[in-house]
């Protein structure tokens, strides 16, 4: 009896091996499917908002009448922030504010604002008669998928001569963005 229940119990042994195989088969494939169909998601919602354009470099210059001179090099683009490499020269006899009024700011062709982050030890960004401030400006916000030009201001429209000549309104205009 013994010698006829063996082959059996072989049999069913390999019987449920194979269950269990195929079913791990199957369950790997689901995971795969998942995988894809994260994957798919991913790059579904990339494409929605659309991939960051590369580091630009420029060389950008405005020189104002009351002798200032910007110079714009590079601008880099993160997840969270719009970083502009900056050079202003103050030709001037008095200091200048570039944000005196809070009033430094991107804005770009769809519509959209990015603000000025400011320095804690300088947030008016203030620069000394005959001296020269480099360094990156930090705007918030990720550029807009669809942007195709920036703006960058300084000081918009100020009121007076006087005022002018102390918060300079200085303007990039129409900043191209290659991607």
């Amino acid at each position: 009896m013994l010698k006829h229940l063996l082959p059996l119990l072989t049999a069913l042994s390999l019987l449920t091996a194979g269950c269990q195989f195929f079913g791990a088969g199957k369950q790997d494939d689901s995971q795969d499917s998942n995988t894809t169909t994260t994957t798919e998601k991913q790059a579904t919602t990339q494409q929605a908002t659309g991939p960051l354009p590369p580091q630009q470099t420029y060389d950008l210059q405005q020189n104002t009448e009351q002798g200032i001179v910007m110079r714009l090099s590079k601008i880099t683009f993160t997840e969270d922030t719009i970083i502009v490499d900056l050079a202003v020269t103050n030709g001037n006899k008095q200091v200048i504010r570039l944000n005196d009024n809070d009033d430094m700011f991107i804005s770009d062709d769809l519509g959209n604002t990015y603000r000025l982050v400011e320095a804690p030890d300088n947030p008016k960004i203030s620069i000394d008669p005959r001296a020269t401030l480099q360094g990156q400006f930090v705007f918030i916000g990720r550029l807009a998928p669809r942007t195709r030009f920036l703006n960058l201001v300084t000081n918009e429209s100020q009121a007076n001569y006087y005022q002018r000549i102390i918060t300079p309104e200085i303007r990039f205009s129409n900043i191209p963005i290659k991607r």
